[in-house]
């Protein structure tokens, strides 16, 4: 199975979230935090997904939040 690019993405900030937590570069609260909000970010693309589409306009929706998601993460780091 193929990953698109926008499951591709998240899965890569799943994995640094998880990464950055076991190096204590970020606290669980931190962690968990960024996956809670990673969280409202599947339900948003499974809403876009209901269609059985994802068009340009909503995956670049998705990966401005992942973006966001990514960037606080950084500055979050210890």
């Amino acid at each position: 199975v193929e990953l698109d690019d926008v499951a591709k993405r998240r899965w890569d900030l799943e994995g640094k979230i998880s990464k950055m937590y076991l190096e204590n570069r970020i606290s669980a609260s931190q962690a968990n935090n960024l996956r809670g909000r990673m969280d409202l970010i599947a339900t948003q693309e499974a809403g876009m997904r209901s269609d059985g589409n994802l068009d340009l306009k909503e995956g670049r929706i998705l990966y401005g939040e992942f973006d966001k998601i990514g960037s606080d993460l950084d500055h979050q780091a210890k």
